[in-house]
């Protein structure tokens, strides 16, 4: 008699336990937009706290965690990226305010991931590149005919440190032609900045002819004296 009493509260137990169940269920089911909602706001007013309690849990279980990340490594992979195209403005979000926060801390994880898989990432981008080529040139004809300006700027800023409205006073004062040839015929190229190779210093704006001229001397005096006198020397001959 005791044991059949003992199996009929059992057997009770069992059933009122499912039957909570499937209740929970129910009422989850039924109440899942209104507790979404609950929480969010409970989140958004305990931010800090929770924030606070992860980190502390974190810290306290680190080996652990290491561990399971170990043994899980794609059952996690597999996880992210399931939760990424549903959430990828929040996540993108997030990434982008950590970043701005963070700035040194993404730059030395860059260098220190591009640093651990230099050959791998450069595998990978001549492969990219390679499947992709037309696309890619495509897209930066596109790119560089829309930021032209934009692009102009970054190269005498970069190459010669000079504004845009710098390079424009100097070829207003040359009155708009080569410095050298006094021509408004700059070549394919446009206008072309000459500079001193030791000092950097900007000397004028020439045409490409010009500039690939003294390219070829090398800034030389003695080579360029040279030049003109052998080119005086036989201008006579041709009657010029």
């Amino acid at each position: 008699m005791l044991e059949s009493k003992a199996d009929g509260k059992g057997s009770i137990g069992a059933k009122r336990g499912a039957y909570d169940k499937a209740y929970h269920a129910a009422y989850r089911a039924a109440h899942r937009e209104e507790r979404k909602i609950k929480a969010k706001a409970y989140n958004a007013a305990h931010r800090e706290e929770n924030a606070a309690r992860a980190r502390a849990y974190r810290f306290g279980h680190l080996e652990e965690r290491k561990a399971y990340v170990a043994t899980h490594q794609e059952e996690i992979r597999a996880s992210a990226k399931a939760r990424y195209p549903a959430h990828r403005e929040e996540i993108s979000a997030r990434g982008k305010v950590y970043r701005a926060a963070h700035p040194e801390k993404g730059r030395a994880y860059r260098r220190a991931y591009y640093t651990a898989h230099r050959e791998e990432l450069q595998v990978k981008t001549r492969t990219y590149h390679a499947a992709h080529r037309e696309e890619l040139r495509a897209k930066a004809r596109t790119y560089h005919a829309a930021h032209r300006e934009e692009g102009k700027a970054r190269r005498l800023m970069r190459a010669h440190g000079l504004t845009v409205a710098t390079f424009n006073a100097l070829l207003d004062q040359q009155g708009r032609l080569c410095a050298i040839c006094n021509k408004e015929v700059w070549g394919g190229q446009g206008p072309q900045i000459d500079h001193d190779h030791k000092t950097n210093q900007v000397r004028g704006i020439l045409c490409v002819r010009c500039n690939t001229a003294l390219g070829m001397v090398r800034d030389n005096l003695k080579t360029a004296r040279a030049l003109l006198n052998y080119l005086e020397k036989f201008s006579g001959a041709a009657g010029v």
